[in-house]
């Protein structure tokens, strides 16, 4: 029995039921030399897929201690999964030959006979073990056990009167009450099961599989609540009694139901401890499930490829495992992934091999999955009518089943079928329906889909005020959940589509002229990740890729830094040993080389973040480069009155502008925009144009949010500005960029020139501000050594260098300061190192070509090196958005120190000098 869950529309993900060994039973005999060290290791070859080298120990293992039992299933499993049935037949025969009673070699036989499909020999051999050990796990477990292999020869009646029998002969036997319970489980019948459950565990409160069936009940009835209770109950049992195998199935439980409550975060976690468990005491079946499950999660948050990844491989285990149920959950799951890449003729597919080995197999409640994959598959071909069909049978199985919280997901389906045709008020009832339920069982998903799909509905039949409350309640059950989820990558392609309810809802307010609410709400679209990232820490442009592909990027991380520092050892020794030298350089080059590729693989499966990033230039030139860009007046202008002439009455109110931009206009310098026309000569008479900066001192920010000074912290600041300018450039700018291969070939080897000045700059600075303490390098001494000493006691931090974008990686992009052969310091003040370093300063000004530019997230502005020192505690900044040479820049600083000394605070000191400048320049960059 599986559920599934969906990524958006139909959540299903086919949550597997794979089970194992439980705990050793008293009284058999199990010497310490085999356990502790024999079978440890034999699971360990598991584990590395080394089966024979398994086999063999494990044969070995029950040679010398026929009692104990643990190998036995071990083989079965591996004859089972390497196919050799034959061979695992006459191992097993060999056995009972010799031991007629052996009731471990029996339930051995008996698994190879299940996988022969002969149902009937494989009952009378797992009788046959439960008459001469009744409290033998193994023979009434979840994999392979006789109650399973009952119900796959469709004896349900006589395996009730089998069980029966044997509580009526011992009453005290808890297995049997467990065995009559998984009977009326496999029926449906929760009823009768769950006081069997319960019975079996007053008896024996070590019984695991009684606790796994309860949880399947609980989940299965939507008591979450009562499921992870029980899910927790079972993991302590299963590790009070030391059993792997079910600790690791109880963790993936567990994180079924965090998955189910919206705690993605701890979904990840408990997955992967299930999964290290799994393979650490080499559980294939858990393995696989675990598997399964991680690619249900990245598929529901918006990693469908990544998905599919993690499914093929479940699938190749189940296939090889003959798992035939957990084999059409994961078809029915691969589908769904193929769905939500738009690929629907391969979703199509999978789903009818799905089907038509459900059918084989006789799994008939199965089928409302496959039906409902179907569905939406045909929901988003727009073949309504055969949508509507299919959810309909898929509905129908679910009541009979009494599966609710996929009949909500249906009902949702059916609304958004209804409002897609403009018949909003059945929309209305069915979506309303879902949201009774998804809120009587306490599904998140459930909820905010239905939320979202009232808000469209009422917004379309011109209720406004209800739309705006369902609106509402869906953004505030996202926020809480992207708060919970805190993994940045998956957090982001998760809600991408996610956010449609805030333009949603920030229209029909501003329709109302609620202009209050509708800004607060904007606000939250605008700032929620950059105050995520001040807030609580978290590094921000990892979330740009997936977390697969960052594990293997921190991986080769972790690999560069041992191998490096292994390298350094040996090559200071007294006697370096040459064969480890060329040894870790191989390596490292190999390192290299994998690196490169997953920077490939970004190029070709990230396209939409590569190409708004780095990868089509033309199209980042036609965004910021200044020599296409049209500096004269006319367009200037006509930005004016597009975007500011409607706000000119309120504008004339104020001589402070702060602008909060969005999207593209982030690149457009505001206070260059001309507020009138009157008396100009030609497009380039700037003398005469009215720029918005000799009106008003304009500043920007990400978002109002970040006003608040709270986020950026004062401490021990002793001394005013530290200044670098013109620093004397480092070799590696003529080389490869070794930090990061993927630099494009022409910037990686251009060479820099010097910026003369730049250096005079920064000196007329100093003699400016003459009485303040002030700190000034230049050329070697302009090192990145002595910015991390020295900038938390600053001020001021000021650069007047080259800054170096790069467009594959904007984390890479860099302050060009000098290097320091002492430290080691390559010279390069990269993003991410601004990140890691706290500091104390009011204002950073980076006079540099570009120092704005970075990869522009819609919604949140620019994630460039000014956000980054955001981070790291510094409230403003002076920087530049285009190509301006150092001499310009030169006599703009200068004026602005002046206007500084002078009293006048940031905006306005910077405005004054823009006005000198344009008094007195014969040309404008």
């Amino acid at each position: 029995m599986g559920i599934a869950v969906r990524h958006q529309s139909v959540l299903l993900i086919a949550i597997l039921i794979l089970f194992f060994q439980l705990q050793t039973l008293p009284g058999l005999s199990q010497p310490a030399s085999h356990k502790p060290e024999s079978y440890p290791r034999c699971l360990q070859l598991i584990a590395n897929e080394q089966y024979q080298d398994a086999l063999q120990e494990l044969k070995g293992i029950i040679s010398a201690e026929p009692d104990f039992e643990k190998p036995y299933r071990k083989i079965s499993d591996i004859y089972i999964l390497t196919n050799r049935l034959s061979d695992g037949e006459k191992y097993f025969r060999q056995l009972l030959d010799a031991t007629p009673q052996n009731p471990y070699a029996l339930y051995g036989m008996a698994q190879i006979k299940f996988q022969e499909d002969s149902l009937d020999q494989a009952i009378r051999l797992l009788k046959k073990s439960i008459s001469l050990k009744p409290d033998y796990a193994e023979a009434y477990g979840i994999n392979g056990g006789l109650p399973e292999i009952f119900k796959a020869n469709n004896s349900s009646k006589a395996a009730k009167e089998y069980f029966q029998n044997l509580i009526d002969r011992d009453p005290s036997n808890s297995y049997a009450y467990y065995a009559l319970g998984r009977m009326y489980y496999k029926e449906y019948n929760w009823d009768k099961a769950l006081p069997l459950f319960e019975k079996s565990l007053q008896l024996n409160p070590d019984l695991l599989f009684s606790y796994f069936c309860k949880f399947y009940i609980f989940r299965f009835k939507s008591k979450y609540k009562l499921a992870l209770e029980t899910g927790q109950q079972l993991y302590k049992a299963a590790k009070r009694i030391d059993n792997q195998e079910m600790q690791a199935a109880s963790l993936s439980m567990i994180g079924q139901i965090y998955y189910l409550y919206g705690a993605y975060r701890k979904t990840l976690l408990s997955y992967n401890q299930s999964l290290l468990i799994a393979r650490r005491c080499g559980d294939k079946r858990r393995e696989a499930g675990t598997i399964n499950d991680l690619g249900a999660l990245y598929s529901f948050l918006g990693e469908p490829a990544q998905g599919i990844k993690y499914f093929k491989r479940a699938l190749n285990l189940f296939r090889n495992l003959s798992v035939n149920r957990r084999t059409i959950l994961t078809l029915y799951n691969i589908g769904l992934a193929y769905n939500d890449l738009h690929e629907y003729t391969t979703a199509l597919d999978y789903f009818d091999q799905a089907l038509r080995l459900n059918e084989k197999r006789g799994f008939l409640p199965f089928q409302r999955l496959m039906f409902t994959g179907i569905a939406e598959t045909n929901l988003r071909l727009k073949k309504f009518q055969l949508a509507l069909d299919y959810f309909h049978q898929a509905l129908n199985i679910c009541q009979q089943v009494k599966d609710v919280a996929m009949q909500a997901y249906i009902l949702r389906n059916l609304g958004s079928i209804y409002h897609q045709q403009g018949m909003y008020k059945k929309a209305i009832t069915y979506h309303q329906q879902s949201l009774d339920i998804g809120s009587k069982i306490g599904d998140a998903q459930i909820i905010w889909e239905a939320q979202t799909g009232l808000g469209s509905d009422y917004a379309k039949s011109g209720e406004s005020d209800k739309a705006i409350r369902h609106f509402a309640n869906a953004i505030a059950i996202f926020d809480s959940i992207r708060k919970d989820l805190n993994i940045q990558s998956l957090g982001n392609s998760f809600l991408e589509d996610k956010y449609e309810a805030y333009p949603s809802v920030i229209e029909l307010l501003a329709r109302k002229q609620d202009y209050r609410r509708a800004f607060q709400f904007a606000e939250k679209y605008k700032a929620k990740t950059l105050l995520d990232l001040l807030s609580s820490g978290q590094f921000l442009l990892q979330r740009l890729l997936p977390d697969s592909i960052l594990f293997e990027f921190g991986q080769i991380r972790s690999q560069f830094e041992y191998l490096h520092s292994a390298l350094s050892e040996e090559s200071a020794a007294t006697q370096p040993d040459e064969s480890a030298i060329i040894e870790y350089n191989r390596k490292i080059s190999e390192l290299e080389l994998k690196k490169i590729s997953l920077i490939n693989w970004v190029k070709q499966h990230k396209k939409d973040y590569y190409q708004l990033v780095s990868a089509d230039s033309a199209a980042r030139a036609r965004i910021w480069n200044a020599n296409l860009a049209d500096f004269s007046i006319p367009p200037a202008h006509r930005l004016f009155r597009a975007l500011l002439k409607p706000l000119q009455p309120l504008l004339n109110n104020y001589s402070r502008l702060i602008i909060i931009p969005d999207d593209l206009l982030y690149y457009l310098p505001f206070e260059m925009l001309v507020s009138d026309t009157t008396g100009i000569q030609n497009r380039y008479d700037f003398s005469r144009a009215k720029f918005l900066t000799r009106q008003f001192d304009i500043s920007y920010v990400s978002a109002v949010s970040l006003l608040n000074h709270a986020h950026h912290g004062k401490g021990d600041r002793r001394e005013t500005i530290l200044a670098f300018g013109n620093p004397s450039l480092p070799r590696k700018l003529q080389k490869t960029d070794s930090i990061n291969p993927a630099v494009e070939e022409d910037k990686r080897t251009r060479a820099l020139s010097p910026l003369p000045y730049s250096e005079d700059e920064v000196k007329e600075i100093a003699s400016v501000l003459s009485g303040f303490k002030t700190r000034v390098f230049t050329g070697s001494r302009a090192t990145e050594s002595v910015y991390r000493k020295s900038a938390p006691r600053f001020q001021v931090l000021h650069f007047a260098t080259h800054f170096l974008v790069n467009d594959e990686a904007p984390l890479y992009s860099s302050i060009v300061l000098a290097p320091d052969k002492r430290s080691k310091e390559d010279g390069f003040l990269h993003t991410y190192e601004v990140f890691d370093l706290p500091l104390n300063a009011d204002l950073v000004v980076l006079s540099a070509c570009n120092t704005a530019l970075g990869k522009l997230n819609k919604g949140e502005g620019l994630i460039g090196v000014t956000r980054g020192f955001q981070y790291a505690g510094v409230p403003s900044a002076v920087i530049s958005l285009w190509e301006v040479d150092d001499q310009s820049t030169n006599q703009i600083m200068k004026y602005f120190y002046r206007n500084l000394k002078k009293g006048f605070n940031k905006s306005r000191a910077l405005r004054l000098a823009k006005v000198t400048y344009l008094k007195n320049a014969d040309s404008i960059h």
